[in-house]
């Protein structure tokens, strides 16, 4: 993923350097629409870690409260990526904001749920 990002900051800075300049929205909705899909699809896949996931303590303490957050928090994700893609046209400037809360707050809910439910 870092590379990637590298490349488009790359290609930002040296257009707007050159005198051809790149609408930045569209760029920002075409990477964190790549990194969401990206991660959307290894989210599912991923096992219980300290590395990689939604980890709070109640995920950690449960493998299936892990796996039913990371499936979730994965399909989000995938949706919005493609959402944010498709932003590129319209470019709303609140729409990936509202992307990246609903990615992060709905999983952790969702979890928080589970949790209390004793799973």
């Amino acid at each position: 993923m870092i590379p990637l990002i590298s490349i488009i900051m790359f290609i930002l800075i040296y257009s707007t350097a050159l005198g051809r300049p790149i609408n930045d929205n569209v760029m920002m909705n075409l990477t964190l629409g790549i990194v969401f899909l990206v991660l959307g699809n290894y989210m599912p896949k991923v096992k219980q870690n300290n590395v990689v996931g939604f980890r709070v303590s109640w995920t950690r303490n449960s493998q299936e409260n892990w796996r039913r957050t990371n499936r979730l928090g994965g399909w989000l994700m995938v949706l919005g990526g493609v959402f944010l893609l498709g932003n590129m046209i319209f470019q709303f400037q609140w729409l990936w904001i509202a992307i990246v809360v609903l990615v992060v707050v709905v999983p952790l809910t969702y979890s928080y749920h589970l949790y209390r439910q004793g799973i």
